[in-house]
């Protein structure tokens, strides 16, 4: 009963402890990712899935196209965007051997459409929904502000093909701002509705002015 512009789907859907509740199979072999989809494109609320792994790496041709192989046609997939371009400066965690080190690849245009934008465009095109640009909270200590986090994306987002969708998900309340809706706004980017830690509810950021911003809604 749900409309057609309304899509359901899971961060990720790489588990087979699901066996009995979404998968009937056993999936305990190496490279079950892909052929999990059979079954998770047919569960009838899932309309979409996320490809959460897409943050640590970018898929390589090969995976988008087994992928699209074992999904129906036109099933769109949200991709989490290469850390690589959305870590402002590395944490210990992140890279030990960078730990403190602003990154030279912060929102690098040229890089998002080599390792992400084309590989998606040549074999996964109708499968590309948005592609989902992940900002980790960045420390106040950092230099970056709410309003030099706007003028980068907005000086990121002139640069990039505006053919495929784009979201933003932030872990910054502080960013919430005009100006940031603003930026979004004016390159038809979403702003990810992110329910997390130090974020405001869902229904706050919702009533912020100007909050919805691109021509689709995601929530995360």
């Amino acid at each position: 009963d749900l409309p057609p512009s309304v899509r359901f789907g899971t961060s990720t859907w790489n588990y087979p402890g699901w066996r009995g509740l979404v998968y009937h199979r056993d999936y305990g072999s190496k490279g079950a990712a892909a052929r999990m989809l059979e079954e998770y494109t047919a569960f009838p609320l899932f309309r979409t899935a996320g490809i959460d792994s897409s943050f640590y790496g970018p898929p390589t041709e090969a995976v988008l196209q087994s992928y699209a192989r074992h999904s129906p046609p036109g099933f769109p997939f949200v991709s989490k965007v290469w850390s690589q371009l959305t870590v402002h400066r590395f944490t210990k965690a992140q890279d030990p051997a960078r730990a403190g080190k602003v990154n030279p690849d912060f929102l690098n245009p040229e890089l998002f459409v080599e390792e992400v934008y084309e590989p998606y465009r040549r074999t996964f095109a109708d499968h590309t929904g948005p592609f989902v640009f992940e900002f980790q909270t960045i420390a106040k200590s950092s230099g970056m502000g709410a309003e030099r986090f706007a003028e980068r994306l907005d000086e990121f987002f002139s640069e990039i093909p505006r053919d495929a969708p784009y979201a933003v998900e932030i872990r910054n309340d502080e960013f919430l701002t005009p100006m940031y809706f603003a930026v979004l706004r004016e390159h038809g980017v979403a702003h990810v509705f992110n329910s997390w830690t130090r974020m405001p509810p869902l229904g706050h950021q919702l009533d912020l002015p100007g909050s919805i911003t691109g021509p689709f809604i995601l929530a995360r």
